[in-house]
């Protein structure tokens, strides 16, 4: 079984393009079109044209050094949505480092298919993955993994909802500390609910609740 060393690496380091484009990417000539759809099957075929792409993975590190938290640009750039763009972007913000995109396209390739598609379709988050995948022989993290999922089309989600009980209660309770950072670091409603990959309304009902919860024990301490 191939072993893949995972090397320091940040997301602006990885390989970066220094090509031409309209030579080297797949997107080149007329069928550059497709690949500014916002949603729907048209956005799925293009992040699937995408897999092929001799220069994927420095168009995305190219992609997302450039637009940072930007939601200005749109479409399908790198592989991936505009939203997993910008959960990425806040991944990397919050981790400190960007994904090894060499590992991730790795995951890709067929010799890594038969172990990634019963993982992925299983339910299990982007670092129990990595978990399985680090006994299986291939250095990597959940941010590698999350990227590679979405490379194969998968939602790449960060944690699973509880099969019962209130899930805006839950996102409080089980992820108030990352919610309460985005919060200070600036995120908007739309990039935490792209982060986490969530509804748009869960942040700031979650949020409410945390604040909720803090009057209550600073009156409480008084």
């Amino acid at each position: 079984m191939t072993t893949v060393i995972r090397r320091p690496i940040t997301l602006a380091a990885s390989n970066p393009y220094q090509g031409r484009w309209d030579r080297d990417a797949a997107c080149k000539g007329p069928a550059r079109d497709r690949f500014f759809v916002s949603s729907g099957k048209a956005q799925e075929e293009s992040r699937a044209h995408c897999r092929s792409c001799p220069v994927l993975d420095r168009c995305l590190s190219t992609t997302v050094m450039r637009e940072g938290f930007s939601r200005d640009r749109w479409g399908v750039s790198g592989g991936l949505s505009e939203k997993q763009r910008i959960a990425l972007a806040w991944e990397q913000r919050l981790r400190g480092h960007g994904p090894d995109l060499a590992v991730a396209r790795e995951l890709l390739k067929p010799a890594w298919q038969y172990r990634m598609y019963p993982l992925r379709t299983s339910g299990l988050t982007p670092n129990r993955i990595a978990e399985a995948l680090r006994r299986d022989g291939i250095v990597t993290d959940g941010l590698t993994v999350r990227v590679a999922i979405w490379w194969l089309g998968g939602k790449g989600a960060l944690f699973r909802w509880p099969s019962t009980g209130v899930r805006v209660e839950w996102l409080a309770d089980r992820h108030g500390g990352v919610l309460l950072r985005l919060r200070e670091l600036g995120a908007t409603y739309f990039e935490i609910a792209a982060y986490l990959g969530v509804p748009l309304s869960y942040p700031a009902r979650a949020m409410a609740l945390l604040d909720e919860r803090a009057v209550q024990e600073l009156e409480a301490a008084a």
